[in-house]
């Protein structure tokens, strides 16, 4: 953790710049390398990466060519160009977003060597490396003021349709009214509303994908479902299946027996149950049958998996081609590998061209390998792309299946 005032953030948009930000007091304890920050820019607020701690910005910077370029980088938050004593006009952090690094320094100069080799922004390369829907944006939303909604000035047509139309549905996003004004230079009219005071813009964030909670109901005191029969029969019937399964979700029982929220609080109230919050895993296998691998290796099977294993047990990179037409048997070479690699006490990926694709090895490893496969692909919903990832970055899992977003899931001891 840093005791350090100030670091660098790479931004996940498409600008080659490091902004320098300064780490409020109060977040000084949490702020590493890896870590996602809050981070004003500009008139919006994004999610960034701390990819630097320093003592100071720079003093003595190189300065842009075009002076244009220089003001409007320092109005966006600070592309470490400092001014005359280094710290004013250096804009805060808002807050950090994780617990623990998503990647280390190791992995950051493997990062910083991608955006170098394919000419890409270091941000937009670290925002490859986060689960789809976790970072956080914000949104310009508009909304009239008194004055706007009474307004008797004269305004030019496109400013009185912009106006109706945010009298018409308050806390229009900006998004929206692009959308409804398509073709028409809007920014204009929107900045002449703003400064006649009638309408006011508000910064909104955009939530992100998190963990998924459940409320559960536990038994606490035995009682006879039959004393609550005549005068509180969903208690009473609340009162039985817990009594059969000992702790049920809120959901579940909402499911199973209707209406259930009120008399689950006054059995709460009267001491019989409790209620505890779960974190509860999102299971993108749940209608994934497992199939198992029974033929025996051909001889040329037998040649591959050999060879590849000899690779594996150096320890070194070791690339193979594997060739042969379609049907000639190269998953089964694949999947031998991978438990040559799993048994080695290493992980592995297994990258399909595509996420039709994704099903059929998923059958097979996780027949091979229960309750260790993750699966990262955009065919997920933003949860159980939060859920998967998450659970590859605890070590959970050994192999992790998918197309090119795979490519960066957080495996420690890749074989």
């Amino acid at each position: 953790m840093s005791q350090k005032p100030f670091i660098d953030v790479a931004v996940g948009l498409p600008m080659d710049k490091l902004f320098t930000y300064r780490v409020p007091h109060v977040l000084s304890d949490q702020v590493a390398i890896g870590k996602r920050v809050l981070v004003p820019f500009g008139k919006r607020i994004v999610t960034g990466f701390c990819v630097g701690l320093k003592e100071k910005p720079n003093v003595n910077p190189v300065r842009s060519l075009n002076r244009e370029d220089d003001k409007k980088i320092t109005q966006l938050g600070s592309s470490d160009r400092g001014t005359s004593n280094g710290v004013k006009g250096i804009k805060d952090t808002i807050d950090v977003l994780d617990d623990a690094p998503i990647f280390d320094e190791k992995g950051l100069r493997l990062f910083q060597w991608m955006a170098y080799y394919y000419f890409a922004p270091l941000g937009e390369v670290l925002s490859l490396i986060c689960p789809g829907g976790v970072n956080i944006k914000s949104q310009r939303h508009f909304s009239v003021t008194e004055k706007g909604r009474y307004c008797k000035e004269d305004i030019n047509t496109l400013s009185k349709s912009i106006l109706e139309a945010v009298i018409k549905r308050d806390g229009n996003s900006l998004a929206s009214l692009l959308k409804t004004f398509k073709g028409k230079s809007i920014y204009s009219a929107i900045n002449r509303l703003k400064q006649a005071g009638l309408i006011k813009e508000e910064l909104k964030i955009k939530g992100r994908a998190g963990e998924r909670l459940e409320i559960f109901v536990s038994l606490l005191m035995k009682a006879s479902p039959e004393n609550f029969a005549r005068k509180a029969p969903i208690q009473a019937k609340i009162l039985g299946y817990l009594h059969e399964k000992g702790e049920a979700s809120v959901k579940l029982l909402r499911k199973e027996l209707g209406s259930i929220d009120s008399a689950v609080k006054k059995l709460k109230e009267k001491g019989f149950v409790s209620l505890t919050q779960k974190k509860i895993q999102r299971d993108p296998f749940d209608d994934t049958v497992p199939q198992t691998v029974s033929h025996k290796p051909t001889d040329e099977q037998k040649t591959a998996i050999q060879a590849i294993s000899q690779g594996l047990e150096t320890n070194a990179f070791s690339p193979f081609l594997l060739y042969g037409v379609t049907g000639s048997g190269k998953t089964f070479v694949y999947l031998k590998a991978l438990e040559q690699a799993i048994g080695l006490g290493k992980q592995a990926i297994f990258l399909v061209p595509e996420i039709s694709l994704t099903p059929w090895p998923i059958r097979y490893l996780t027949a091979m390998f229960p309750n260790r496969v993750a699966v990262l692909h955009s065919g997920l919903s933003d949860g159980e792309r939060y859920d998967e990832w998450h659970k590859i970055k605890e070590g959970k899992v050994d192999v992790v299946v998918g197309a090119r977003s795979a490519l960066f899931a957080p495996l420690k001891n890749l074989g």
